[in-house]
């Protein structure tokens, strides 16, 4: 399963990639004044959802752009066929297809492709996670102080309250720094690799993190949402660490 999936999703990669740097003014739409939305996320979700299917007809599949379909919601696909759409809109090579596999609500398979570099992330539960073909581990970091971090600005660009930027005041001073990519998915997958620390951010959808979470897990990492449990879909609000410095941060962002 894992490797047609894959070999689905490099496809699709590539279809993307022909899309970058040449979109033109019709091609991009505006969900919100910052918000965007372009011709490549809807054709690479379509082409997502039509190969899967072909492949896998009793699998259920719930996209980004164009919700859910399928009547089998037992077993799923939940794909964001482009995270990054301002990055990739401006030429910045940060974009991914994420794509997660979840069986009665809980994701057995995660992929994140960053088709600019070529670069697959993977995990399965149980079985590990991995970038291509090394095994992803957490960083060992144990203080704050001592902490690279990245977030995201979803609730910004919805509009949205609660707001990410008092937060973002209060971690600032109490880290070595923060980044911010404009993709949870790759976030995610960077912490599991051990780049980053810790990721935080609010306002995002399953599609988002769906594979990024198992990600992070099976690399060793801990993600719960602001109160420490494991509603973070539900809540919209999302910690992601290397587990050693999680109570730390969540009493910093309290």
């Amino acid at each position: 399963m894992r490797k047609k999936i894959e070999k689905i999703i490099i496809k699709a990669g590539k279809k993307l990639l022909k899309y970058y740097g040449t979109l033109k003014k019709n091609d991009i739409e505006f969900k919100n004044p910052i918000d965007l939305v372009t011709k490549a996320d809807k054709e690479i979700e379509i082409f997502l959802r039509k190969e899967l299917k072909k492949v896998f007809p009793d699998v259920g599949f719930m996209g980004e752009e164009e919700g859910i379909f399928g009547e089998n919601q037992n077993k799923i696909f939940i794909v964001d066929p482009l995270d990054g759409t301002t990055n990739f809109v401006h030429t910045y090579p940060f974009f991914a297809i994420s794509v997660g596999y979840r069986e009665n609500n809980i994701t057995k398979m995660g992929f994140v492709y960053l088709p600019y570099f070529k670069t697959m992330y993977f995990a399965e539960k149980d079985k590990g996670a991995f970038k291509n073909k090394i095994q992803l581990k957490v960083s060992k970091t144990e203080k704050l102080i001592d902490s690279l971090t990245v977030t995201g600005f979803a609730c910004v660009r919805s509009n949205k309250k609660p707001d990410n930027l008092p937060i973002l005041n209060k971690v600032v001073y109490k880290v070595r720094g923060v980044r911010r990519d404009g993709s949870a998915a790759i976030d995610l997958c960077l912490v599991a690799e051990g780049v980053f620390d810790a990721f935080w951010e609010l306002n995002l959808n399953s599609w988002d993190i769906a594979a990024g979470v198992l990600i992070v897990q099976e690399a060793g990492g801990l993600v719960t949402d602001f109160s420490n449990n494991f509603e973070f879909e539900k809540k919209k609000e999302i910690l992601a660490t290397n587990s050693h410095i999680h109570n730390d941060f969540l009493n910093l962002i309290r």
